[in-house]
């Protein structure tokens, strides 16, 4: 923790999770919140307007990018 934490900060990470043995958990908690949402119900669309900023935000997509481009493979200069 005290190394990954700092790594973290500096890396302008929205989440720092310390140990990768949580993955198979974390995945599991958010597909069971994703399997959650009742697609089968009407959407509304007034109420999405009103809280999109609650749901689709910006900033999980930054992050996502982040996360993907620090795990990505160093390659060799030309």
């Amino acid at each position: 923790m005290g190394e990954r934490v700092p790594e973290g900060i500096l890396n302008d990470e929205l989440y720092i999770l310390t140990h990768a043995e949580f993955l198979e958990g974390v995945t599991d908690r958010a597909n069971a919140t994703i399997a959650a949402v009742p697609a089968r119900r009407p959407r509304n669309e007034g109420y999405k307007g009103t809280f999109a900023m609650l749901f689709n935000s910006p900033i999980w997509a930054a992050e996502i990018a982040r996360q993907q481009e620090l795990k990505a493979p160093i390659r060799d200069s030309p």
